[in-house]
Formats: C-alpha cells, structure tokens, sequence
C-alpha cells in the first residue's frame, strides 16, 4: 500500500487490482486493474507514490506468454492510474518465487527496486563466479540511473529509507535458517548463495570478489526464520517515543518489532544480553524487541499524512 494525498492505494496480488480508500472507505471503482501471473509470489508486488505518480511493480503475463516482473509509471488522476509508462523489466524466474518487487525513494527522490534471486543461485550477482551471466537478479537497482546498489540478495519483502540519514535498509528471508535486517551501504554484497545470517571467517575469506562490492553481517538475524516483510522508520510527532526505531513487521507469527536505534542508527540497541550478538538464536526471548503481536501476517507498515 501507500499514500497519494489523503488516499491509501492497496495492491491486490492475484487479481492484479489496485484498489482506492478515501475517506476510510473502499471505493467499489477499481483505480487500474493490470493482467498479472500469480503463480507462486508473482503477481501485483510492489507499489511507490510521488507527487501525482505511481510506480507498480508486477509480474506481467502477456498474450505470447512471456513472463516478465516490470516496473510501470502512472499518474494518478480522480481515483484512476493512466498513461501507463514501462520502465524496467526483469526476469520473473520457471518457480514463480523470489521476485522481490519493493520500491522506496531516498532524500534525493532516487527511487530503488530490490529484487530476489528467482529461485537461481546460479550467476554473479549470487555470489557464484562460475556463472558469467550478469542478470537483473538478487540486487537492489536505482531504476533511474540503472546503478547496482546491491547484490546477494536471497529474497525480500522489505526495502525503506531512513529520512534523517538516507540510509536504505532491507529484510532478506532465509531458507530455514537466518532471516535477516541489513543496512545497505553503496555497493553492499549481502552474501547470498554463500552466506545467510552472520558469516563465518572462512565464509567471508572465500566469498568471490566482484567489482568493488563488500560484505558486511546483518544487523540483526532470527537463527529460525519468521519471514520479515515491511520495516519502516517513523517519523511522527504523534509517536515521540518510537523517533529513534525501526519498525519491521513478521509474516510467519504477525508480530510487529521494535529495533531501538544506536546515536548514528546504524546499529542497534539491546538491554537483552542474549541479542546483543545480534542473533535471535532458538528459544531465546525476543520479548524485547516485540512492539505489537495477534496479527495476521504483515505484508506493509507505511506512516500516514497525519502522522
């Protein structure tokens, strides 16, 4: 979801409807409806307003077959998308899965894409030097420039800025081990297929080198994986509280999280001497960090205008 003025646009995966709130209520109109694939996690995946513009990300499913994740512009004009603009396409992967689809905008209005390996751990991007193959694959793209941001990269659900230092922030999903948060520098190596969760020394020491790229650990890691999806900074008079924290919301157990900040947030702060290694290990406490729980899976946290 996000916000266009007062309005909320809401993305329906399967159905490829993107569906308009005013007022607190769901408008019986549909504001664009795109043809989708939605096998597996393709479908309608990703959604960023600027201004009068929406930026879609999906998976579009043509008359010929051919599958492709895409990025398209629009404007927004009384409830309805129009003058569709293609922008990027990607490779939406034979198992339907990790297609990533995220956008967020920096201080610099940049606008970044992260997209997950589809499935193939195969290519250099994924850390495997005995592909050549360069394809738009497990990395965080700014779609503009088309500059790589970040590469080895499993899967995400989540991709946000930090307003007060521009820095982007990310949640990677494991296999069954290591979910992870990571704060994404230039040319950040997130070290997938080689390393998920905090890395190993010989793991670090045998990571392929590609370009300038460098590898730094997670942030933080779940050992058992929750699916983290959305994470987003908030910036609220209303919340005064929660000004110095990281939100970052879980699919597997619908619990909202709390990461307090360090003074130059870049890192986090633990009272829990079981977390300050950064790792929420099996059947340690995360009663710490839990904000909220009872939910169902958590998809988005987006602030509203009002704060």
């Amino acid at each position: 979801m996000d916000f266009i003025g007062n309005d909320i646009l809401i993305l329906e995966k399967n159905s490829g409807n993107v569906r308009l709130i005013r007022d607190g209520v769901l408008q019986e109109k549909i504001a664009l409806t795109v043809n989708v694939d939605f096998l597996g996690e393709r479908g309608l995946l990703g959604i960023l307003t600027q201004n009068s513009f929406v930026y879609l990300f999906f998976t579009e499913s043509e008359i010929d077959d051919i599958v492709k994740n895409r990025i398209y512009k629009y404007r927004f004009d009384d409830g309805r998308l129009i003058e569709p603009e293609l922008l990027h396409s990607f490779p939406a992967g034979a198992s339907g899965i990790h297609n990533g689809g995220i956008l967020a905008k920096n201080n610099d209005n940049q606008i970044f894409v992260i997209i997950g390996d589809n499935h193939n751990e195969e290519g250099i991007f994924q850390n495997n030097p005995s592909s050549t193959e360069i394809e738009d694959r497990g990395i965080v793209k700014e779609i503009t420039g088309g500059e790589y941001y970040a590469i080895g990269i499993r899967n995400s659900f989540g991709l946000t800025v930090d307003s007060q230092t521009g820095n982007l922030w990310d949640t990677e999903n494991g296999n069954l081990l290591y979910d992870e948060i990571n704060l994404i520098h230039p040319k950040f190596n997130s070290g997938w297929s080689k390393i998920m969760g905090p890395g190993l020394e010989n793991e670090k020491q045998d990571l392929p080198e590609y370009e300038n790229f460098v590898y730094s650990d997670p942030k933080f890691s779940w050992e058992v994986t929750v699916s983290p999806t959305a994470l987003s900074f908030i910036d609220s008079e209303l919340f005064p509280e929660l000004k110095n924290s990281l939100l970052v919301g879980d699919f597997n157990h619908g619990i909202l999280y709390e990461f307090k900040l360090n003074e130059d947030r870049t890192e986090f702060i633990f009272k829990n001497e079981k977390l300050q290694d950064k790792v929420a290990n099996r059947d340690e406490s995360v009663d710490e960090i839990v904000l909220g729980s009872g939910f169902n899976g958590i998809t988005d946290i987006k602030i509203g205008p009002d704060g």
